[in-house]
């Protein structure tokens, strides 16, 4: 067995996408690498979002489960657009407030719901597409896209410092480095991830195989979740070279 494989088959993510590749007509039709993608991430958020639970998430040992988590290994492996997403590739699609209105900072309250605060979010973009869109088209993410403002930011990626998270074991490494133990459990200090990166990388395949599962580190048990697509927490512009805002119906 493959390592993704496996790992799609211990995370709750990747066991829920692969109940609803099954019924993914758009890939099964065309192949269709971004319809493969979005599916995946409505996935995640159906499971963040309470909508997919425990009991409806299918086990590893069900055989269509096995069948569809190869189809999705295979995917995660050898597609191209799965390769660039392992890294955080410029330029990168932020959706929100300008740049001059981004409050970089550790005050402001705490992260949301495991998240790191005061951070500029961001996903790759891939001709006109990114993960980000894939939600944003999703009907859990409460917004209009047509109100939305979209900005492209050209990063000066080989010199930033990122902490990527492609699978579990980038998670226990974030738990050991950066966790505070708080009764058997482990929180990230999001300051001192601060000190030492400028962001942290959420890659696809780190979605589909890390996501939701628990690891163990000195500092105790700690889970990644709800970034729910390929994303980077930016702590900094400091590597951002040009930015530039278009019109959202330009990449629709």
């Amino acid at each position: 067995m493959s390592t993704t494989l496996d790992e799609i088959l211990r995370s709750p993510v990747g066991r829920n996408s692969t109940h609803w590749l099954k019924f993914a007509d758009e890939w099964w039709s065309h192949q269709s690498y971004w319809n493969l993608h979005e599916m995946c991430v409505v996935a995640a958020l159906r499971v963040s979002e309470g909508v997919d639970g425990p009991d409806e998430i299918p086990l590893a040992a069900d055989k269509d489960t096995l069948t569809m988590a190869q189809v999705l290994a295979d995917v995660v492996d050898h597609h191209p657009i799965s390769r660039h997403l392992t890294k955080t590739s410029s330029p990168q699609v932020h959706f929100g407030s300008p740049k001059q209105d981004v409050n970089f900072g550790d005050h402001g309250g705490p992260p949301l719901r495991g998240k790191p605060p005061r951070v500029l979010w961001t996903s790759s973009l891939i001709d006109t597409r990114s993960s980000w869109l894939a939600a944003i088209d999703s009907s859990f993410v409460p917004v209009n896209a047509s109100e939305l403002k979209e900005h492209h930011i050209v990063i000066d990626a080989p010199k930033a410092r990122i902490f990527n998270i492609d699978g579990f074991e980038d998670v226990a490494t974030l738990a050991e480095l950066y966790g505070i133990p708080r009764n058997g459990q482990a929180q990230i200090d999001w300051t001192a991830v601060r000190a030492d990166h400028d962001a942290v990388h959420l890659s696809f395949r780190g979605l589909l195989t890390a996501q939701g599962v628990p690891v163990s580190s000195t500092n105790g048990i700690y889970s990644l979740t709800s970034w729910d697509c390929e994303s980077t927490a930016w702590f900094n512009s400091e590597h951002f070279t040009r930015w530039t805002q278009i019109d959202i119906q330009d990449g629709l």
